[in-house]
């Protein structure tokens, strides 16, 4: 059960700093970022459905062992969320960046699964540990309802939006080991009436929610009944495979060109067929036309099984980069149908040499 609970932390931790790295970059075209992050959830698909009692199984009273594994991934899937608030709030509410609807798509499933993940820990450790072994009382100032700056009702939303996930993520952190306190400010209102009306609405609203943070401990099992860990649905499973009669020795061809040995592992797994596609390309030292060319050739050989060539190209496409002027760059889907032909040939000097 460790051993699920782990990988379904890798899977929202990969998810997680997948959108960092795009995000962080701008661009003009999300088409290939989402198949980067489709292919994450297709290599950890084993993983669900992911059960809502996975840390009730871990529990074993006086185990510290277990109590300390389930305070790991509690602290951990912490700071994984307040990531996914950020990103949220920085650009997903910021008009300036626009996204394509599958991108928003598996942008919110993730956090989602991520908040679910943090929930489902800070509840369990609270009931099986916490709740018995209160350290210290401590008080959470709420502000946000007196501190906006904005008089434009959307980003005024916006930030309330912000600010109390950050207070309800405080909340089932510090619950878990901790009593504490709300301490909630007295709203602000402005000199528009027209705007005093909407904040009116929405201060009524936000307080409601935060009546019920402060009674987290009691509120936490109705809460939970609505989390859900499914893998996205709207995800179409195109997931190409390739295998090889030989994986060993295509390996070892391959080892040599590798950008770093610390990629070694994710090759090997590829190669061997233990996964379909690498959570990060491969990158390769390595002209496009000469590796696609060893393809080709191991192709024409029987080494590698495949439906078609087509399949063989969209394999090599998901998982590596090639080396061009000193930087690592996407094959081109031309240059790899051109060269796995039989009659390209690329210079002696610079082929992949192989003995089949």
């Amino acid at each position: 059960m460790v051993t699920k609970i782990d990988n379904f932390y890798k899977l929202i931790n990969e998810l997680r700093y997948k959108f960092q790295q795009i995000l962080n970059v701008s661009s003009e075209n999300f088409d290939e970022q989402v198949n980067e992050i489709e292919s994450i959830y297709s290599k950890y698909k084993n993983v669900f459905p992911f059960g809502k009692n996975s840390f009730e199984i871990l529990y074993d009273e006086g185990d510290k062992k277990n109590q300390n594994i389930i305070w790991r991934f509690l602290k951990d899937s912490y700071y994984n969320y307040e990531n996914y608030i950020e990103l949220e709030y920085k650009y997903f509410n910021n008009p300036n960046y626009i996204f394509s609807e599958k991108f928003i798509q598996l942008f919110y499933h993730s956090k989602t699964l991520c908040n679910a993940f943090f929930t489902i820990a800070s509840k369990d450790y609270y009931w099986y540990y916490g709740r018995d072994d209160k350290q210290f009382n401590k008080t959470i100032l709420v502000s946000y309802l007196s501190d906006f700056e904005s008089d434009n009702f959307e980003e005024i939303k916006s930030y309330y939006s912000y600010q109390f996930e950050i207070i309800e993520k405080e909340v089932k952190y510090i619950y878990s080991k901790h009593t504490f306190t709300l301490e909630i400010s007295e709203p602000k209102y402005t000199e528009s009436i027209e705007l005093n009306t909407l904040l009116e609405k929405l201060n009524k609203e936000h307080i409601s929610k935060l009546e019920i943070l402060k009674n987290y401990a009691d509120n936490i099992t109705k809460l939970s009944l609505d989390l859900r860990f499914d893998y996205p649905d709207f995800i179409t499973d195109s997931t190409v495979r390739i295998t090889f009669s030989k994986p060993q020795e295509v390996y070892d061809c391959i080892e040599p060109y590798l950008s770093s040995i610390i990629l070694r592992e994710e090759l090997k797994n590829l190669i061997f067929g233990e996964i379909d596609i690498a959570s990060n390309k491969i990158r390769i030292n390595c002209n496009q036309n000469v590796f696609a060319k060893f393809f080709g050739e191991l192709n024409a050989k029987g080494i590698i099984y495949a439906n078609n060539n087509d399949d063989i190209e969209e394999w090599i496409l998901r998982n590596f980069q090639h080396k061009k002027n000193g930087q690592f760059k996407n094959f081109a889907k031309s240059s790899v149908n051109t060269f796995m032909k039989p009659y390209r040939d690329v210079p002696k000097s610079e082929a992949i040499k192989h003995p089949f």
